[in-house]
């Protein structure tokens, strides 16, 4: 992750990290929807459904997801 000096947008400090277990090459555990198949991590308004990268948390030191 670098020095705990870089600053980094909060988003971008977690790459490729959707879910819990991501490492790699593997975006992590993630909801599916039932009839599409498509992965998501959050429901919107009106059932919209959005895959939201994990976000830095400064305190923990380590990327938060929301699933």
């Amino acid at each position: 992750m670098g020095p705990m000096t870089a600053q980094l947008e909060a988003a971008t400090a977690c790459p490729g990290s959707y879910g819990k277990g991501a490492y790699p090459g593997y975006a992590g555990e993630l909801l599916v929807h039932p009839l599409t198949g498509a992965s998501y991590n959050a429901n919107g308004a009106r059932g919209k459904r959005y895959l939201l990268p994990a976000i830095f948390d400064p305190s923990k030191a380590s990327c938060v997801m929301l699933v």
